[in-house]
């Protein structure tokens, strides 16, 4: 599959992707994302996932993130402990409420 077929299936989720390498920094960022951040992959790829989201780094996403990244560890957020942790709107250009979020970081291996 090349890289193009699989940026286009990612982007055609409902949902967001967000894939960090292991020294934190952003490689992909779908158009989901794009729609309920308000900022353009282009914006967000290259930079550090805790620059881009300083909140979560003591949060239970950045330890989980951490926890991938080090110990090859999945996780599962449960929604009724982290319902909105992630800065994201139905309207990022009038925000209002955050949407509710169901979280799962899964380690890739080298990226």
């Amino acid at each position: 599959m090349n890289d193009k077929l699989l940026l286009d299936a990612f982007s055609a989720l409902s949902l967001g992707v967000i894939v960090v390498d292991a020294n934190y920094k952003i490689t992909l960022w779908n158009a989901w994302l794009e729609a309920h951040t308000g900022r353009a992959a282009s914006e967000a790829k290259g930079q550090d996932f805790f620059a881009v989201f300083p909140d979560l780094r003591n949060h239970r996403v950045g330890v989980a993130i951490k926890q991938a990244i080090c110990h090859n560890l999945p996780a599962l957020l449960s929604q009724s402990l982290h319902r909105s942790p992630f800065p994201l709107f139905a309207e990022p250009a009038q925000p209002g409420e955050r949407l509710s979020q169901a979280i799962t970081i899964v380690p890739l291996g080298d990226v």
